[in-house]
């Protein structure tokens, strides 16, 4: 059985087979290299053009293949994580948008006992259960994200923010403005609309 598709749970730190350390490695390169992080698309990008085993030269936009090289980042980089962690010299951001090296702090920024997300990519089995619509529905959410990527800083304008801000302060500033705007109280419909469609944006990219 490969590396790729091994049935162990866990995400030890020791041993790891080398091409998985490899691919920790070249992780670890890749970001300490950007200082503010890295998203998920310039990484698989990234891993492709390096030629790094597991991230063959296919579109992004092939389903399966693109599922098979997310599951594996993922897995790669919580395993980074935890391991960076534990030498006490980095703490590891994860999400789909933004993969970021941040200074070491004991007790600020530790690992907690469960983490839903480690779980999931931890599970070698889901490649085999996971169906196409699932894999469809997955990477509709993906794209989703990415379209927003682009879109955030216009969106965020709209309601009159900027980076950086916390979603909840984009959410209490969107019902603010739509109740002020709104043609019931004689506002404008025009800027409501513009309002909708920047929180639909924004509700990809931070929700």
């Amino acid at each position: 059985m490969s590396w790729m598709t091994s049935k162990k749970k866990a995400l030890p730190i020791i041993d790891a087979p080398p091409a998985l350390a490899e691919l920790e490695a070249h992780l670890l390169q890749l970001l300490r290299a950007q200082p503010h992080g890295l998203g998920e698309y310039e990484l698989l990008k990234a891993l492709q053009n390096a030629g790094v085993a597991g991230f063959p030269p296919v579109s992004l936009c092939e389903r399966m293949p693109l599922f098979r090289m997310h599951c594996l980042l993922f897995h790669a980089l919580y395993r980074l994580r935890e391991r960076l962690w534990a030498e006490r010299c980095y703490h590891l951001q994860i999400s789909p948008l933004r993969i970021e090296l941040e200074t070491y702090q004991a007790g600020c920024a530790g690992l907690v006992a469960y983490d839903a997300l480690r779980a999931y990519y931890a599970d070698w089995e889901r490649l085999e259960r996971t169906s196409e619509a699932e894999v469809t529905e997955l990477l509709e959410k993906f794209w989703g994200r990415f379209d927003a990527l682009h879109k955030r800083n216009d969106a965020l304008a709209a309601l009159d923010l900027t980076e950086p801000v916390e979603y909840a302060l984009i959410k209490r500033r969107y019902r603010h403005l739509v109740s002020r705007h709104h043609p019931d109280r004689g506002g404008d419909n025009t800027k409501l609309q513009q309002l909708n469609a920047a929180m639909t944006v924004l509700e990809k990219y931070y929700g």
